[in-house]
C-alpha cells in the first residue's frame, strides 16, 4: 500500500519554509545553493555555497544601497557591490566568508584564441629583452593561436621543439579604469608568462625563471584542458598598476615541452580586463565566462539551519529565505523568476533563469536492516522503510538510477560488496544514496578505507584515472598517461576503525596523487570530501576536521617497506617541525581488496590553518626556489635579497633574520633531513610557508622523505648529508646552490652555528638516540606486519622475506648512522670527540635545568656533547623555591651558564625554599565559550597576598613555548584583586563590558580538549601553572556550555581537579568566583586502604599525574613499563609514611603508545594502563 505521509509532510514543510514578501518588491532572492559541490567553482578554485539576486523590475537598481546577512539582528552585515543591476538581470554572490564586494563592473577579453601572435622557435636562446614592451619583434614569425602540435587544438603547427616564445600586444585607454586583470592559458606542458617584462604566472617549471633556458624541460607531461572539456585555471594578476601603461602593452609567454620527443605541445593564451566603469560586459571568451570573479559575502550559512536576509539601507527587510535543507548540488528557487512559487532544482542555474524542471521535495533515504561492517557467511539485506517506493541498487560502486537493479525482496551478499541504494517517486527528487560496504569473511589488521565509484571513472580507456590511456609514453613512469592528468572523479569514502566500526561515510572527489610513483601498479589517491570530515584519523594530532586527505602508496618506497615516510613522520612527532600525520590503512576499491595505503594529511592551506590557526587568505605557501602554491612570493624574495646583501656574522643582521625565519624550527628541519640522509632534497620536495605580515615567520615542512634511511643506495648510513646540505655548487638535482643557500648564510653567524651543533647533540641524546629510533621503527613495523603478506600477494612488489630484508637495511642505518654523522659534524665544524656529562639538581622539588634546547625530566641526566664546544645551561626554580648556585664544574651564582666541556663531567644546580614567593594564581579559565555568549578565550589571575604585585613583562604561555603573551609594562595587580587576560578584547567588551581589570590580546587559543597554562615572572621563573582537561575528574560543563572553570578557593592547589568547579552562568571575570568556598582546615585523615588511582589526564602528552594511597608505612616502588613489559623508569623508590601521594610522570622522549604503571608497597601490588598520544 502506498504511504503518502512523507509526501504530505514535505508539502507542509515547503509551505512553512517558503519566504514571505510583498510582491511590489523589485529586488529579490531568486535562487540559493547551500550544499555546493560542483555547480559553481569560484576564482579561487573553491566551491562555496551561493545565492542569486534578481532584478524583478523594469529599471536598473543600484545594489550599493542593499545589504545581505544571515542574522536578523545584524542586517547590514555585508554590503552589496556598488554596481547597477540591469532590469531582469542576475547577480551571483558566493557565501564564502571572503568579504569581496569590489568587483568589476564589466569585462572584456583582449587576447583570445585565434588571435595573431608573434613567435620565436626555441632552437636557440631568444634575444635578451624579448619579453619587454620595447623589444622589436618584426623579424619574428606570425601565427594564429593555439600553437604546438599533436593535440588537435593547434592553429599554428610547430613540431619537434623544446620551447616556443610568444608575444602579443593589447591596448589600454586608461589604466586607472582597470580594476582586475585575469590571465588564462591552456598549455602542455609548462610555461612562464610576463606582461611588459614582469612575470605574472609560471606553472610546471620548478626552477627560478632566470635559470630557464630554451632547453629547459617542463617538470612533467600534462595534457591541455579545453579539448578535454575541462575548465582553465584563472590567474588574477597582482600589482598590475605598477607595470601596465596607457597605450600599447605586451603579453609574452615561453612554452616548454616535457621533452623534445614528447608527443604533443600546446599553448592557447587569454587575457581579460575588468573595468571600473563600462556600460556592460562584452567580448568575453566563452571559455572564460564561468571564471569571472564574483562578489563574496563575509559569511557562510549552515545548510538547513540559517536564514538569509536581503535588506535596504533603511534597515527594512525586502526579502528572506530559509532555513531550508537542500541536498548536494541542488538548489532552491523561484519559478518563474521573481515569482512567489519556490521549488527544488536538480540543475542549478546561477546567473541564469531557473529551469522549468522542478520538484516539490525529496524522497526519504532507504534504510537497511544491517549496519555496514564485517560479517561472516552469507548476508541477506532488506530495506526497513520501503513504504511502497521504487528503490534501485548497484553492487559495482556505480550510482543507482532507475535502470539499476530494482529492489524486490532482499539483496544477498556472498563476498565483500559496496551496496548503493536509492529510492524514487514521481514529482519528487530521488533520495540521497545509501552507500554501505559489507565485508564478508575478511580478515583485516589495520583500519579500513572503502572507496566506491563508477567503474568507468577508474578503468575507462579514455577517461579512467587508474589506466594508461591513449597518450602515455612507453617508459616508466608513463608520462601522458591518464593517471598523470589532473582529473577528479566522484566517489564515496568510508572509514572503519580497528574495531571495525564505521566512523566516516562521505561523498568525495578522488584523483591520482603523487609524482614518479604514479607509474607503480598501485597508485596514491587524493581524497577531497564534499564537506569537511569531523573525525580524527590520527592519534598523534588533536585535529578533528579534515577537508582533504591522501591515501599514499608509500611513494618511492613502494617496492621496499611501505612505511619509510610514515616512520620518519613518527620521528618528527618529537621535533619542532611541520610534518604530515600518518595512519596505515587497508583500502578496498569498489569492494576489492587494494592493499596497504598510508592515510596522510594533505599539505595545503587547510593543513597550515588546522595546525597553526592562521587564516588561509593570510598564508604564503611556496615550494622549491620560491614557486608559488598559494599567496605570493614577494616576502620570500625580500628575505633572499636581504641574505644576499647582508653579512650574518653581524648579530644585528642575524637578529633581524630571526624575526623572519622560525630559526629553531628551521634547525630541526635541516637536522632531521640530514640525519635520515634524504638525498631527494634539498633541491626537491621543499615546501615552506609564512603568515603574511611582520608577525609571520617562514617555516619549512617535512614531507615525501622516501629517499631517507638508505633507500637509494641500499645502506647509505655513511652519506655525508651535512656537507651535501652545505654544498656551494651542487647539480640541478638534488642539491643546487639555491637549495643550500639559506643554511649556508645562517652558518655565517656564530650563535646560529652553536645552536645548530647543540641542537644536533640534544637530539642525538634524546629523540635520535639509537634505542629511541629503533623503538619507533619497531612500533611502526609491528603496526603493518600482519597486513604485509596479503598486500604483497595482491601487488607482488616483494615477498614477505624480501620485506624483512628491506627492514634490515633501515635497522642497520639506525645502528650506524650516529657514528658517521658525529664524525661529519667534527670534520665540518672542527669539533672534538663527544664527551659524556652529567647534570643534576639538589632536589627535583626545587627545580630543573635547561640544557641547550632540552628540559630533562629525570635527574641525574647524562648526555654526550662535543668536547670544548660551548653549551648553555639554565637553572629554573619551581614555584616556592629559589636558585642558590651551582656546584661541581662551576660555583657560579648566575642561573645561566655558557661554557665549553673540557675536563669536567658533572654539574649540579642547587635550590632552596624561598621565603618570598609572589602568590599570583590562575583563578578562572574560559577555554570554550558557548555559541550564544562567545567572549573568546580568557584567563583570570588573582593576587592571593597582602601586597600589590608588579606584573610588568610577566609572561603567559600555553603548552607551546612559542605561544607567548607578555603582560604590558606598568601592569600592577593589587592585593586580593583580579586581572583578566583576554584573547579578543572586542568580543569580551561587547558581552562583559569594559573593565580596567582586563588586558590583551593573546594571539593563541586555549585547547578545547585540555591544555597547559603557565605564568612566568619577568625573569622567566614559573609562578603558577594549571593543566586542565575537559574530561573527568575535571568539570566538563565549561567545554562549550557557557560556564567557566573556577578555582573554588585561591588558597587551594589549582593542579588538583577536585579544587575546581564550573561557574554559574557565564563566569565571574574580575570578581569572586561563584563557586567560592571558605577553606575549612581538617585534621589529616589517613587512608584506610592501599590504592592506585587512574592517572590524569589520560590519554596524556607529555605529562600526567599518578595518585596513590598507603595505609601503613613501607617501602614504595612506582614503576613504568612499556607494552612489552620492559621496565622503562622508576618514578618512586622511597620509604613513605601513611598518606595520599601524587607524582608527575613526564614522557618526553618516549614513543606514543600504551604504558603500564605498577605500585608495590608491603604486600600490595596493583597495575594500571595509560596511553601516551603525541
Amino acid at each position: 500500500m502506498h504511504n503518502s505521509f512523507y509526501k504530505i509532510s514535505l508539502l507542509l514543510l515547503f509551505t512553512l519554509s517558503s519566504p514571505l514578501r510583498i510582491f511590489s518588491q523589485d529586488l529579490v532572492i531568486n535562487e540559493i545553493m547551500t550544499s555546493n559541490i560542483t555547480s559553481y567553482t569560484d576564482e579561487f578554485g573553491s566551491t562555496p555555497d551561493w545565492i542569486e539576486i534578481y532584478n524583478n523590475s523594469s529599471q536598473s537598481i543600484d545594489l550599493g544601497k542593499y545589504f545581505l546577512s544571515d542574522e536578523k539582528v545584524n542586517l547590514d552585515k555585508w554590503k552589496l557591490p556598488s554596481i547597477e543591476l540591469a532590469s531582469h538581470e542576475f547577480l551571483l554572490i558566493a557565501l564564502s566568508g571572503r568579504n569581496i564586494n569590489n568587483i568589476a563592473s564589466a569585462w572584456k577579453t583582449v587576447i583570445k584564441e585565434n588571435d595573431i601572435w608573434k613567435y620565436f622557435i626555441g632552437d636557440q636562446e631568444p634575444p635578451l629583452l624579448w619579453k619587454n614592451n620595447e623589444f622589436n619583434d618584426l623579424s619574428w614569425s606570425s601565427g594564429f593561436s593555439g600553437f604546438g602540435y599533436g593535440d588537435g587544438d593547434d592553429n599554428t603547427i610547430i613540431e619537434n621543439v623544446n620551447s616556443i616564445y610568444l608575444r602579443k600586444s593589447f591596448d589600454i585607454n586608461d589604466v586607472n579604469n582597470i580594476s582586475q586583470v585575469m590571465f588564462n592559458i591552456d598549455y602542455d606542458d609548462g610555461y612562464v608568462a610576463y606582461i611588459n617584462g614582469i612575470e605574472i604566472s609560471k606553472e610546471n617549471i620548478g626552477i627560478s625563471s632566470d635559470q630557464i633556458t630554451y632547453l629547459t624541460n617542463a617538470d612533467m607531461s600534462i595534457e591541455p584542458r579545453l579539448i578535454n572539456n575541462q575548465k582553465l585555471d584563472a590567474v588574477f594578476v597582482n600589482n598590475f598598476q605598477s607595470f601596465l601603461v596607457n597605450g600599447r602593452n605586451i603579453l609574452s609567454i615561453q612554452i616548454h615541452n616535457s621533452s623534445i620527443s614528447s608527443s604533443d605541445l600546446s599553448a592557447i593564451p587569454f587575457l581579460t580586463l575588468g573595468y571600473k566603469d563600462q556600460a556592460e560586459t562584452e567580448n568575453v571568451a566563452d571559455e572564460l565566462i564561468s571564471l569571472l570573479p564574483k562578489a563574496h559575502a563575509n559569511f557562510s550559512v549552515a545548510n538547513g539551519k540559517e536564514s538569509i536576509y536581503l535588506s535596504s539601507s533603511e534597515g527594512i527587510i525586502v526579502d528572506s529565505v530559509g532555513p531550508i535543507l537542500i541536498h548536494e548540488d541542488m538548489s532552491y528557487g523561484r519559478y518563474p523568476d521573481g515569482s512567489n512559487s519556490w521549488f527544488y532544482f536538480i540543475e542549478p542555474s546561477p546567473e541564469n533563469s531557473n529551469p522549468n524542471t522542478f520538484f516539490l521535495g525529496y524522497v526519504e533515504e532507504p534504510l537497511l536492516d544491517f549496519t555496514p561492517g564485517f560479517y561472516n557467511g552469507i548476508l541477506s539485506l532488506h530495506i526497513t522503510n520501503n513504504n511502497g517506493l521504487n528503490s534501485y541498487y548497484t553492487l559495482d560502486g556505480s550510482e543507482p538510477t532507475i535502470n539499476s537493479n530494482l529492489y524486490q525482496n532482499a539483496i544477498t551478499l556472498t563476498k565483500t560488496t559496496v551496496v548503493k541504494i536509492k529510492s524514487f517517486e514521481d514529482g519528487y527528487l530521488p533520495s540521497i544514496t545509501n552507500t554501505s560496504t559489507f565485508f564478508i569473511n575478511e580478515n583485516v589488521n589495520l583500519p579500513v578505507v572503502s572507496i566506491s565509484t563508477n567503474p568507468e571513472n577508474l578503468w575507462d580507456y579514455d577517461n579512467g584515472i587508474y589506466v594508461i590511456g591513449p597518450n602515455a609514453e612507453s617508459e616508466f613512469p608513463f608520462f601522458g598517461a591518464n593517471f598523470w592528468q589532473d582529473w577528479e572523479k566522484e566517489s564515496n569514502f568510508e572509514f572503519f576503525d580497528l574495531q571495525n566500526i564505521r566512523h566516516v561515510n562521505e561523498n568525495s572527489m578522488i584523483k591520482i596523487f603523487g609524482g614518479w610513483s604514479r607509474g607503480n601498479d598501485q597508485k596514491s589517491l587524493a581524497v577531497a570530501p564534499n564537506k569537511s570530515i569531523n573525525y580524527n584519523f590520527f592519534d598523534e594530532i588533536d585535529i578533528n576536521e579534515f577537508n582533504s586527505l591522501v591515501l599514499r602508496n608509500s611513494g618511492n618506497d613502494w617496492n621496499f617497506t611501505m612505511l619509510r615516510d610514515g616512520f620518519i613522520s613518527r620521528i618528527a612527532d618529537y621535533l619542532n617541525v611541520d610534518h604530515l600525520a600518518y595512519q596505515p590503512t587497508e583500502l578496498y576499491l569498489n569492494g576489492e581488496y587494494w592493499g596497504i595505503h598510508n592515510l596522510r594529511e594533505k599539505l595545503n592551506l587547510s593543513y597550515i590553518n588546522s595546525h597553526h590557526d592562521i587564516d588561509k587568505d593570510n598564508i604564503d605557501l611556496l615550494e622549491l626556489n620560491g614557486d608559488v602554491i598559494d599567496g605570493d612570493n614577494e616576502e620570500y624574495f625580500q628575505l633572499i635579497n636581504y641574505l644576499n646583501t647582508h653579512n650574518l656574522n653581524n648579530d644585528e643582521n642575524y637578529n633581524y633574520i630571526k624575526k623572519i625565519i622560525d630559526v629553531p624550527s628551521f634547525i630541526d628541519y635541516q637536522i632531521i633531513e640530514i640525519y635520515i640522509a634524504n638525498i631527494d632534497w634539498p633541491g626537491n620536495n621543499i615546501k615552506f610557508w609564512k603568515e603574511k605580515g611582520e608577525l609571520g615567520k617562514w617555516r619549512w615542512i617535512l614531507f615525501d622523505t622516501d629517499f631517507g634511511f638508505g633507500w637509494l643506495y641500499g645502506e647509505d648510513y655513511d652519506h655525508n648529508t651535512l656537507r651535501f646540505a652545505l654544498e656551494t655548487n651542487g647539480p640541478d638535482w638534488p642539491n643546487p646552490p639555491w637549495s643550500t643557500f639559506i643554511l649556508r648564510k645562517l652558518m655565517e653567524n656564530a650563535n646560529f652555528k652553536r645552536d645548530f651543533i647543540n641542537r644536533y647533540s640534544d637530539l642525538i641524546n634524546t629523540s635520535f638516540k639509537t634505542g629511541e629510533i629503533l623503538q619507533i621503527f619497531n612500533n611502526v613495523t609491528e603496526e603493518i606486519k600482519l597486513a604485509i603478506p596479503r598486500h604483497s600477494e595482491r601487488w607482488n612488489q616483494f615477498t614477505y622475506n624480501q620485506w624483512l630484508d628491506n627492514l634490515n637495511v633501515i635497522k642497520r642505518f639506525i645502528e650506524l648512522r650516529t657514528v658517521y654523522l658525529n664524525y661529519y659534524f667534527m670534520e665540518e665544524f672542527n669539533l672534538n670527540e663527544p664527551k659524556e656529562i652529567e647534570i643534576n639538581v639538589s632536589s627535583t622539588a626545587g627545580g630543573k635545568i635547561k640544557i641547550n634546547s632540552l628540559w630533562p625530566a629525570i635527574y641525574p641526566w647524562k648526555g654526550k656533547y662535543f668536547k670544548d664546544h660551548i653549551i648553555q645551561l639554565k637553572a629554573i626554580p619551581n614555584p616556592g623555591y629559589s636558585f642558590i648556585g651551582w656546584s661541581g664544574a662551576s660555583n657560579s651564582l648566575s642561573d645561566s651558564l655558557e661554557f665549553s666541556i673540557s675536563d669536567w663531567s658533572s654539574i649540579q644546580a642547587n635550590f632552596s625554599k624561598s621565603a618570598e614567593y609572589p602568590s599570583v594564581v590562575i583563578n578562572e579559565i574560559n577555554y570554550n565559550s558557548s555559541s550564544t555568549f562567545d567572549t573568546e578565550d580568557w584567563i583570570e589571575l588573582f593576587n592571593n597576598s597582602n601586597s600589590d604585585i608588579d606584573l610588568s613583562n610577566w609572561v603567559l604561555k600555553d603548552e607551546l613555548d612559542t605561544n607567548i603573551f607578555v603582560i604590558p609594562e606598568g601592569t600592577l595587580l593589587n592585593s586580593n584583586d583580579y586581572l583578566i587576560i583576554s584573547r579578543d578584547t572586542l568580543d569580551f567588551n561587547s558581552l562583559v563590558g569594559l573593565s580596567q581589570k582586563r588586558i590583551g590580546e593573546f594571539d593563541f587559543g586555549l585547547n578545547n580538549s585540555g591544555d597547559l597554562i603557565r605564568l612566568f615572572n619577568s625573569e622567566m621563573i614559573l609562578i603558577d601553572s594549571v593543566r586542565y582537561d575537559d574530561r573527568f575528574p575535571w568539570p566538563t560543563e565549561p567545554d562549550g556550555s557557557g560556564q567557566t572553570l573556577e578555582l573554588i578557593n585561591p588558597s587551594l592547589d589549582n593542579s588538583i581537579p577536585s579544587n575546581w568547579n564550573s561557574s554559574l552562568d557565564f563566569g565571574t571575570p574580575g570578581y569572586q568566583n561563584s563557586s567560592f568556598v571558605v577553606e575549612v582546615k581538617k585534621e589529616k585523615e589517613l587512608p584506610k586502604e592501599y590504592s592506585l588511582n587512574q592517572n590524569y589526564p589520560n590519554p596524556f602528552n607529555p605529562s600526567t599525574t599518578i595518585e596513590y594511597s598507603i595505609r601503613q608505612s613501607g617501602n614504595v616502588e612506582l614503576k613504568i613499563y612499556d607494552v612489552l613489559g620492559n621496565e622503562i623508569k622508576t618514578i618512586v623508590k622511597d620509604k613513605k609514611e601513611p598518606g595520599i601521594y601524587s607524582v608527575d610522570f613526564n614522557a618526553f622522549g618516549y614513543s606514543s603508545g600504551v604504558y603500564f604503571y605498577q605500585l608495590r608497597v608491603n604486600d600490595f601490588i596493583e597495575s594500571k594502563k595509560m596511553l601516551l598520544l603525541k
